[in-house]
This record gives C-alpha cells, structure tokens and sequence, in this order.
C-alpha cells in the first residue's frame, strides 16, 4: 500500500471515531434536556382580617396553590401596598417571602385613615411566579365598648350615641336638640320591644343610620364578607351583632353582650368597632 493511500485510511479513520465520539458514543440513542417549568398555578382565596394590639395589624390568609406538592414549589411572596381609594397604586409598604407551608402573613404597623391592599404571589424554585391574587382594601379599625339606654321621656336616661370616627370615640348622649349633631345611633321601645333606630326618625334626631343584622356571636362579629345596611331600625337581642353605616359614609358594628334594667329603663351594653376610612366596610377586630 503506498503512502497515499495510507494517509486517506488514517484520515477516514479519524473523521469516524471523532463523529463517534461527538454523536455520544450510542448512534441509536438521543439525549434530551427536561423542559423547564414555566407556571405555577397561584394562591386561591385571599382573605383579610384586622387585629389590635400594640398597634394595628392585618393577617392575609389564602388558600395553598394546588402546584405546592411539586418538588420545585419554593413559597410564596406576600406584597402590601397603599392605595387610594379606587385602589391605585401609590406606594410598596411591605414585602415579604413566605415558606410554602404557610398560608398566611402578618402586616405590621399599619397607619389609620390609611388604605392597604395586600396581593399573595405563588413561586417555584427558578423564579417563576404565578400571576398576583389580591385582598379586599382594607385600613386599620377602632375597637372598644358603649352604652346606650331606652329613650324616656323624662329621667336621666341617655338612649344616643354617637361616634368621632377619625379616632374611633363613643360617646353616649341624651337624646336632645343640643346633641343632635353628633347622635349616630338611638335606642327606644316603639311598643313592640326594644329597637335601635336611625335618630332622623324621631325628632329632634337629624342624622340618617342604616341597619343590617349580620347574625349572632364573635363568628358574626369577626364576619368580613358583609351586606350592605339598608333598614333604619331593628329589634335589639342579646347577642346579636348588627353593621351600621353612618351618615358620613362611614361603618360601624356592634355586638349587643347585655341587656339589663336599671332605674326603670333598660340599657344596653355593646362592643363596637369603627371604620376610620369611608366607605370600607372590612370590620374585623
């Protein structure tokens, strides 16, 4: 065999291991790279409930992504901002990453009179995210307890009340002229048993309340889901727990803890809580 000849083998030789070499060694066999995940199904059911203690805060609660169960699941991340109030965005309060297992989120020293809305976002490990599912606006409340008596012609029954709803403030008033710029609530037995009533319906009430009876106990008075009031009076029960929206737009609900009977009359005992902002009508404590 002469040199040329010899060179052509050596060369063929070459080209086909180096072809073996780069197809893998297997001609047969074709190597594939996993796809890489490119959703995540998100947080379903994203609630808001408001507390107090040293100061005002939120708890946002959800329900988990039906993805969490993946290897791959890494949390979810938890974005408050304030808002105005058709729910524009105007600032990032807080943000902060949750583990997976977890299925709510504290919000710390929120500010009266202003209004949040927190947004839940599902993740996996390589930064995928799912698309944002919003809360409720919400702003901090007032919390506390009043008094309000049965109307008596004469006597020192007080059967108004009224709130300073920039600061959350009961006060319990006498039902007269003199008061009557500031009596949100009356209370009087129109013979057919004790009612609240909006005080415009008895003069010299001017203000305009609506009622509506949201139901029984710390479940109903915990309630977020709420009707809007339209009735101008209800009967007043035990336990019952009704939601008040002022005139000024604002709301109110109190939970009727007592009755009792003191000096001829009857006065009833309630915790309230107030809405500082207008027209929300989240009223969790």
């Amino acid at each position: 065999m002469n040199r040329n000849k010899l060179n052509f083998l050596v060369t063929l030789i070459t080209f086909i291991t180096l072809g073996y070499l780069f197809s893998g060694g297997d001609c047969g066999t074709e190597t594939k790279d996993e796809p890489v995940p490119t959703t995540v199904a998100p947080p379903t059911n994203v609630k808001v409930t408001l507390d107090q203690a040293s100061g005002s805060f939120a708890v946002i609660s959800w329900t988990h992504s039906s993805d969490q169960t993946r290897g791959d699941f890494k949390g979810y991340r938890v974005v408050t901002y304030n808002v105005d109030s058709a729910g524009n965005v105007l600032s990032q309060f807080n943000a902060v990453d949750v583990p997976k297992t977890y299925s709510s989120q504290i919000i710390n020293s929120i500010i009266p009179l202003k209004r949040y809305r927190s947004y839940v976002t599902a993740e996996l490990t390589n930064a995928v995210k799912s698309d944002s599912i919003g809360s409720k606006i919400y702003a901090p409340v007032f919390a506390n307890n009043g008094l309000i008596d049965e109307y008596m012609v004469t006597g020192n029954a007080k059967s108004g009340f009224g709130w300073d709803t920039d600061f959350g403030v009961g006060i319990q008033y006498p039902f007269t002229s003199g008061n009557a710029d500031y009596i949100d609530l009356h209370a009087r037995d129109d013979g057919t048993g004790l009612r609240f009533y909006s005080p415009d319906q008895y003069n010299p009430g001017k203000k305009r309340t609506y009622f509506e009876l949201v139901g029984q106990g710390k479940t109903a008075f915990d309630q977020t889901d709420l009707n809007e009031p339209s009735a101008t009076s209800l009967a007043v029960i035990a336990d019952n727990v009704y939601l008040l929206k002022l005139e000024s737009g604002h709301y109110v609900k109190i939970w009727v803890k007592q009755l009792q009977t003191i000096s001829g009359y009857r006065q009833i005992s309630f915790d309230y809580k107030v809405q500082p902002v207008a027209g929300l009508r989240v009223l969790k404590h």
